[in-house]
């Protein structure tokens, strides 16, 4: 009775030897894919990097170019009205 009782444990410990064997190979596999995931969301990551640094280098130059444009146009505006005034008094003195 003894011997039975043995080898009936023996069976029921195999069984969760058995058991636990695939778990871990389920573990194992999730931990392979949760791996490769982790090195393409870096790799994404980086290259989001890069993008966003190239975007802010591209908004760097266009508000250079935008403050540049005002300046100008600032310069032309007041030549404009340098010359509206002068022709004004051309005008005076003719008339």
């Amino acid at each position: 009775m003894y011997i039975l009782q043995v080898e009936a444990r023996a069976k029921i410990l195999r069984a969760e030897m058995e058991e636990r064997k695939g778990l871990v190979g389920k573990l194992e596999q999730v931990g392979s894919q949760l791996r490769a995931e982790l090195v393409e969301t870096k790799e994404r990551l980086k290259e989001a990097q890069k993008e966003l640094e190239a975007m802010r280098a591209k908004k760097k130059e266009t508000e250079e170019a935008v403050a540049g444009a005002e300046a100008k146009a600032g310069g032309a505006e007041a030549e404009i009205i340098r010359l509206t005034k002068r022709e004004r008094q051309l005008v005076l003195q003719v008339c």
